[in-house]
């Protein structure tokens, strides 16, 4: 009977250590007060409803605290780490979260876009809370992303006192690192005269990067390591290239933005292409007439 009683003392003690000191709500409204703000795009519209919004909670003694995106991610519901975010760095209630929603039950009056709340906690009071808004409904989706800035007190998960008194308007214009850049037109599969050509997805809406940060790379499949084929996508997001031989070659393609441009240099990147480079026509046409003569002097000798 003892050994029952202090296996349940144990798990209720175990609950208690897991369960949030401090569980606050994070918003963005201009309802009231003059602090109050809304969240907005690049192109400074309030951010539409729908938009996928992380509550985000910073390692330990606010441990990469505002940790730009990675993109590792894998988690759908819970709390997760390593979603999207460093080792360390959680995302509180996995997927909970849309611009528009009142997650955390603050009554504003009305829902409409640029506002939202979310409820953040954390056993560790150390830690720090903010929303990170995307700029279309996924992570993997969005070109960019912003984070609610300022209030760094407040944000510390040490109390319940709600945090709402932001510095300015979140803006989503950072690029997204988690972005996975898409192609409108991928390679062929194989190409010839060792000439690359395709098309990527860019523009200048609030979720779509511009041709001036992309660059295209190129690197043979046995290799990791990667070569330019194009410093920048042209503005319609067009891109040509030459490879140099031996050939045949066998190569993988990716389009990245360049690392001036983000705040993590190698991200975000596109899938890898498979492209086949085929011996190029005229180097072709010239061995198949050098072949006789070789033939006549390897008879000759």
């Amino acid at each position: 009977m003892k050994s029952k009683t202090l296996a349940a003392v144990c798990c209720v003690c175990l609950i208690a250590g897991l369960a949030p000191a401090a569980t606050k709500a994070f918003y963005v409204t201009d309802e009231l007060g003059t602090d109050q703000h809304l969240v907005r795009m690049k192109d400074l519209t309030p951010a539409p409803t729908g938009l996928y919004v992380q509550k985000c909670i910073s390692g330990t003694a606010g441990a990469d605290d505002l940790a730009a995106p990675t993109n590792w991610g894998w988690a759908t519901s819970g709390d997760a780490y390593t979603n999207y975010l460093p080792p360390g760095v959680q995302e509180y209630q996995v997927g909970t979260c849309r611009m528009g929603d009142d997650d955390a039950g603050v009554a504003f009056p009305i829902l409409k876009a640029g506002q939202v709340s979310g409820t953040i906690g954390s056993s560790d009071a150390t830690r720090m809370g903010w929303l990170r808004t995307f700029s279309s409904t996924a992570i993997p989706l969005s070109a960019y992303y912003g984070d609610t800035l300022g209030a760094t007190a407040g944000r510390a998960l040490n109390n319940a006192v709600d945090v709402y008194q932001w510095s300015a308007d979140p803006v989503v214009s950072s690029v997204n690192p988690a972005y996975s850049i898409p192609f409108i037109a991928p390679p062929p599969t194989q190409t010839v005269n060792a000439t690359i050509a395709g098309t990527v997805a860019v523009g200048a809406g609030n979720n779509e990067l511009p041709g001036s940060i992309l660059l295209v790379e190129y690197r043979d499949q046995a290799s990791n390591t990667w070569q330019t084929l194009q410093a920048t996508v042209n503005p319609d997001g067009t891109f040509t290239g030459e490879v140099p031989g031996p050939f045949p070659r066998q190569l993988y393609l990716r389009a990245r933005v360049k690392d001036a441009n983000t705040p993590r240099p190698g991200l975000p990147v596109s899938a890898e292409y498979p492209v086949v480079v085929p011996v190029p026509e005229p180097l072709a046409t010239g061995a198949m007439l050098l072949a006789p003569v070789a033939s006549m002097l390897r008879r000759a000798l």
